[in-house]
């Protein structure tokens, strides 16, 4: 079943997700298994996005902006 479909399918057996986006044990254990799945993909693939390390050339650009911040605050004052 699509995520979709099921989606549908909860809204019309008068389901709503919660803020942290859980559906109520309402729905059939085919449609919570699903959500649970999905949501469990869901953590796993932010969690290791999180886990990965920030590109050396992103570091060499957020330096640049520093160093051009500090130098046109020291032009203002000047």
């Amino acid at each position: 079943m699509a995520a979709s479909s099921m989606t549908d399918k909860s809204a019309e057996n008068g389901q709503l997700a919660g803020a942290n986006g859980q559906v109520s044990n309402d729905g059939t254990p085919d449609q919570n298994l699903a959500l649970a799945s999905i949501s469990q993909k869901l953590k796993d693939l932010f969690k290791s996005e999180e886990q990965e390390p920030i590109p050396e050339r992103f570091i060499d650009l957020l330096d640049q902006l520093e160093k051009a911040e500090q130098k046109s605050k020291q032009q203002a004052k000047d």
